[in-house]
């Protein structure tokens, strides 16, 4: 995993933050090699307008090429033209629970926890889990919230994100991140607006 923050020049388009930064990650892919990058990304109104995110990378089986990173200069080069701004910061992120921690309390406290600069978050749903998280979460809360009230909703997504099986409406069958990420596949998102799937014996 790597830690990145792209900038936008005085006078430069924040607007085209997103663009641009789908357009850098097309390059790494092609020119670097890591295809099937993962990402998520934080837009917040600093300075001229500015990009953090977390990069991440997995290799295929049987890689044997460079470890996952992006030079420094190269990155400034790319940015400077595709965003016509060359300030660029770019750090990995250490492998182990306590760097993975730090590393997420300090994007929480910095870039969403009343955050006045806040614009906008997101992240490569699609490559990194097969389907949409947010509505995964708003499923789950909708059936169980009169049932089992916030906190139980919360423990109930807890349980989910942990890899582990629950059932997303009483009576309902348990699903794990693998199954509905299979039953998406299968119903292109209709799945969040049609309850009965959730509780039907229907094999995968």
């Amino acid at each position: 995993m790597l830690w990145v923050c792209l900038t936008t020049a005085p006078g430069g388009d924040a607007r085209r933050l997103a663009y641009n930064h789908q357009r850098l990650r097309q390059r790494i892919e092609s020119v670097l090699g890591f295809k099937g990058l993962e990402f998520i990304v934080v837009k917040t109104r600093e300075g001229h307008g500015v990009l953090h995110a977390l990069w991440g990378w997995r290799p295929p089986p049987g890689w044997r090429g460079k470890d996952f990173y992006v030079p420094q200069k190269w990155l400034s080069e790319e940015w400077r033209r595709i965003h016509n701004a060359y300030v660029v910061w770019i750090s990995r992120v250490r492998k182990g629970r306590r760097s993975l921690r730090r590393v997420g309390a300090y994007a929480v406290a910095q870039y969403v926890a009343e955050q006045r600069g806040f614009e906008r978050l997101s992240w490569s749903w699609r490559r990194s889990l097969g389907f949409p998280l947010a509505g995964a979460w708003e499923a789950l809360r909708k059936w169980w919230l009169g049932y089992v009230g916030k906190l139980g909703v919360v423990r109930l997504w807890e349980r989910f994100l942990s890899g582990l099986a629950v059932p997303f409406m009483p009576g309902g069958l348990p699903w794990d991140m693998a199954g509905v990420r299979l039953l998406y596949r299968r119903w292109r998102g209709a799945v969040w607006r049609m309850a009965p799937v959730w509780a039907s014996p229907w094999p995968l």
